[in-house]
């Protein structure tokens, strides 16, 4: 539902990187798109972030670092 319904947070907008949050009923959504043929890094606001088990990713999420591959992308929830 957070992403659906969720209200909206861009914490990144750029031609090689796309990443926001979506906060719905105590549930906060990361979504980061790697749009580039290089690897790129990815803060996420505060702790608690757990990546999104079953979500097509490539992203490897530690904590709330987010490593993308080129042309990847990552998904991370957390309780808030």
């Amino acid at each position: 539902p957070a992403l659906i319904k969720g209200s909206l947070s861009v914490l990144e907008a750029r031609d090689d990187m796309l990443a926001f949050t979506r906060l719905h009923e105590g549930e906060e959504l990361a979504c980061a798109f790697n749009l580039s043929d290089r690897d790129l890094n990815l803060r996420l606001p505060a702790d608690g972030w757990q990546a999104v088990e079953g979500a097509p990713i490539n992203g490897v999420i530690t904590g709330n670092d987010v490593f993308l591959e080129p042309w990847q992308a990552a998904f991370a929830r957390r309780a808030v």
